[in-house]
């Protein structure tokens, strides 16, 4: 398709212009809603498993458990690379003394990779979230933020005498 992409339906119910003659009926695919923790996953990712499923809640899938699963883990495995990191330095004594680059950098950065994509896929970066459309669901625009905290740009205001 060229040119914008069509206004999601759900948008069209949320602003009150929905017209199902015009738009068609909502149709969800999959199942809406959080998803409870996998039993599988450790205690400690419990947290930030929450705090992402909160994060996404408002276009969270059931299928989409598996990929906060994986970022959850990601996410782990990066902070236990980044623990031994800190606990053993960047550099470390290998086989006969000889000081080597420490392997959990390596493993930090693998993970730190994948936890991006994985991220920008699941729409918690700004980029992600832009291109997603989320900044609508969200509620209110960061502008319209921007301009509750500090009144209305004079931009917006006809210059005097119109």
């Amino acid at each position: 398709m060229v040119g914008r992409p069509p206004k999601p339906i759900e948008a069209h119910k949320r602003d009150g212009t929905y017209d199902e003659s015009k738009h068609g009926e909502l149709v969800v695919l999959g199942d809406r809603g959080a998803a409870d923790a996998p039993l599988t996953l450790p205690n400690e990712m419990i947290d930030l498993w929450n705090e992402v499923v909160e994060e996404i809640e408002p276009i969270l899938q059931t299928s989409d458990r598996y990929a906060v699963e994986q970022f959850v883990i990601c996410i782990a495995r990066m902070r236990e690379a980044q623990a031994h990191i800190d606990d053993n330095g960047v550099m470390v004594q290998g086989h006969g003394g000889k000081w080597v680059k420490n392997q959990a950098l390596e493993v930090e950065r693998h993970y730190m990779q994948l936890s991006i994509s994985l991220g920008n896929l699941l729409g918690l970066s700004p980029s992600a979230r832009a291109r997603l459309g989320l900044m609508a669901i969200a509620g209110k625009s960061g502008l319209q933020k921007l301009e509750d905290g500090v009144g209305e740009s004079p931009m917006n205001e006809p210059p005097p005498g119109v």
